[in-house]
């Protein structure tokens, strides 16, 4: 808006590395950001730290979706948490993604159901930059936002063209194609532009350690959406379409009929989604903008198979083939979110006012799981002082509160941001921020982890399960140093995070059963603290050298408990202390080199040991909880652009780190299942601009 352009371009600040490092350009400091404060700002002057994933990188990174386009940002890390169907979560800092939103253009539309493969199904395609903000730092955003918000801007049009590209990957010489499109349009009077993508993915399955039942399975995603928008005099009007659809399926048989598999853990999901957003500039103090979202995610899924093999005709037990075809299931989830903010400009302060109101109406059955049937509403309402109280000092304050049907009462959420900037070349920033989780059917719920014995692992909630309620703080100082042209850049970032009532999942097996159940309980809390640090040098329009590494310890104040000791052949009982999947050193090396015979990507990920629960060993042995090893990886590409006509070449895991200890059968243990999502892959693209 023109206000908050306004304010931006009159205040000065020091640069911001993770401009720096995240920018289409090495150095660009005009790049703006709206995450943080909900209000246009160069990313330099924003007191919420904020990092920039922009096209430049997820192309250089031959990244398929938003899953792949974190990879290379420190301190995220996407993980694969079924070895039968690679659901994945984004973790920030620690913490898993039930702890961090996910919003598109600012709205939170990944919902409930949607989360379970959500981050899988948003595509390169429609993004035109990820803003990453760790931690809370600003109010107006939903009080689950602990660990952090990943804000997915869509592509707008900036001018009439487009652009068709084409990839091709070998994944240990199973095949990988994608192609998209974009194309834009923009009238002669210039207030109107139309723009409209598509996407297609599809992917062959993997079998990593020979057994014949997949470690990745086979996907085929496409996605279509289109952008209108249409302006009067600075106000304008946005619509959004976006419809995806994606068949996932891994086990024993991908190809085949579901049910009549040993083991299938099949899932086909459509997201169709639309957002209608009004702009308006009142006069020169007061802006607001009004923003209505629907998205509906429908999916059909089987989470089953059986065991026993009749070797007279190759088939199943009828009575165990009649119980595998009643394991179908199918799950509806519209979601409907209002958003209104007011941004009045007061001298040096930007006092922003939000409401939003969400409705999550979920229906889930399955014979594998407990039918579903609930419908979550939260209003909440936010008020934000964006206070420049001078050149070199900037404040964020403000709560938020939020009335959701499943607490009794209100909960109030104080926040709060500042940067000071110490000197041209120094930068400080801290972040104060509460929120909670409220007791409901999380996304792991509604993904039904089976194994071949015909047993399904199901989690449920405890009858007196509380929300959670946790406080996090965020401590950076940046500083860059010039060194003629060139630049070099340091940055540590300190954070912490208490969580008291945290939810963790306790065995809580009916031996009678076929189901493995799980209870979600509270424990006293947890906590996660460590640091961040990065460093970078910058040769503009030529270099770029990045390193950053993460150390952190998550543990919680009590041992949890795993396993309970009730399989009479092991009696053991199985705790940790440790937060599970979360390794205590990680962190990555890129450089980006451009030459006149291309452009050259190197890209190193480090992932240290983490502790890994082994309940249902595939070998029969004691449940335990394991260290898992270490992987480094390797990525490289190069890129060229031939006056319209661009080519690439590139690998991404050439080391092929991957899980050596993997379960094998279809009586494994799906859950156990860590390290990089794919192995080594080589690829080739071909794209044109027109």
């Amino acid at each position: 808006m023109k206000i908050t352009r306004l304010l931006a371009s009159t205040l000065a600040t020091p640069l911001l590395i993770s401009s720096l490092l995240w920018a289409d350009r090495p150095v660009d400091l005009d790049i703006t950001v709206v995450t943080g404060t909900r209000t246009e700002k160069r990313l330099s002057e924003t007191p919420v730290r904020t990092e920039i994933i922009s096209a430049s990188e997820i192309e250089k990174t031959a990244a398929r979706t938003l899953a792949d386009a974190v990879e290379f940002c420190t301190g995220l890390r996407a993980e694969n948490n079924c070895q039968n169907c690679n659901f994945s979560f984004i973790r920030i800092l620690g913490l898993d993604g039930t702890y961090s939103q996910t919003l598109i253009d600012g709205q939170p539309l990944v919902s409930s159901l949607a989360s379970v493969y959500g981050v899988e199904h948003i595509p390169a395609r429609m993004i035109e930059q990820v803003e990453v903000v760790k931690g809370g730092g600003s109010s107006l955003y939903g009080p689950g936002s602990v660990a952090g918000v990943l804000n997915v801007i869509t592509h707008a049009p900036t001018e009439n063209g487009g652009s068709i590209d084409v990839r091709a990957e070998s994944m240990s010489g199973e095949m990988t194609l994608t192609a998209g499109v974009v194309a834009d349009l923009i009238n002669e009077e210039k207030d109107f532009s139309f723009s409209v993508f598509g996407q297609v993915d599809s992917m062959d399955p993997y079998d990593h350690n020979g057994d014949d039942v997949t470690e990745i399975g086979k996907r085929d995603m496409h996605s279509l959406g289109f952008r209108a928008i249409k302006e009067w005099d600075g106000d304008r009007l946005v619509f959004d379409f976006n419809r995806t659809y994606e068949d996932r399926n891994g086990g024993s048989d991908p190809e085949a009929v579901n049910h009549t598999t040993k083991l299938s853990e099949a899932v086909q999901t459509t997201r169709t989604m639309f957002r209608m957003g009004w702009e308006a500039i009142l006069n020169n103090s007061v802006d607001y903008s009004l923003t209505a979202s629907h998205v509906l995610t429908e999916r059909d899924s089987y989470y089953g198979g059986w065991a026993d093999d009749n070797p007279a005709n190759g088939i199943a037990d009828p009575a165990e083939l009649a119980a595998a075809a009643a394991m179908y299931g199918k799950s509806d989830n519209p979601l409907w979110v209002y958003d209104a903010q007011l941004n009045w400009l007061l001298g040096d302060h930007m006092m922003t006012f939000a409401v939003q109101h969400s409705e999550d109406d979920l229906t889930d059955s399955s014979a594998a799981s407990r039918p579903v049937d609930v419908v979550y509403r939260n209003t909440g309402f936010s008020v934000q002082d964006d206070w420049f109280v001078h050149p070199n000092l900037s404040l964020i304050y403000g709560f938020r509160v939020d009335d959701h049907s499943e607490l009794d009462d209100t909960v109030i959420s104080p926040r709060f941001a500042a940067r000071w900037s110490a000197s041209d070349a120094l930068t400080v920033r801290f972040s104060y921020a509460t929120g909670f989780q409220a007791p409901r059917v999380f996304s792991e719920d509604l993904h039904i982890e089976t194994a071949g014995d015909g047993a399904t692992r199901v989690i449920t909630n405890a009858a007196d399960l509380k929300e959670e309620e946790a406080t996090t703080y965020n401590l950076s100082l940046e500083y860059v140093h010039s060194l003629g042209k060139d630049y070099i850049m340091f940055e540590s970032n300190a954070f912490f995070t208490d969580i008291k009532d945290k939810f963790a999942e306790e065995l809580n097996d009916d031996i009678t059963t076929n189901v493995l159940e799980y209870e979600r309980i509270n424990v006293e809390g947890a906590e996660v603290d460590g640091f961040e640090f990065n460093i970078g040098y910058v040769k503009p329009d030529s270099l770029l050298v990045e390193l950053g590494v993460v150390s952190q310890n998550a543990t919680y104040d009590e041992d949890v408990e795993l396993y309970d000791g009730s399989d009479p052949a092991h009696p053991n009982v199985v705790t940790t202390r440790n937060i599970e999947r979360t390794p205590e050193l990680y962190g990555n090396f890129k450089v980006t080199l451009e030459t006149d015979l291309g452009d050259f990507f190197l890209g190193l990920k480090y992932t240290g040991e983490m502790d890994v629960p082994h309940i249902e060993p595939a070998d029969g042995s004691a449940p335990e909880v394991k260290k898992s090893d270490t992987f480094l990886t390797a990525d490289v590409s190069w890129n060229k652009d031939l006056g319209g006509m661009r080519v690439g070449l590139g690998a991404k895991n050439i080391t092929d780190e991957y899980q050596d200890d993997l379960d094998k059968t279809t009586d494994r243990d799906p859950a156990y299942v860590y390290g990089p999502r794919f192995p080594r892959t080589v690829y080739a693209s071909l794209g044109y601009d027109f």
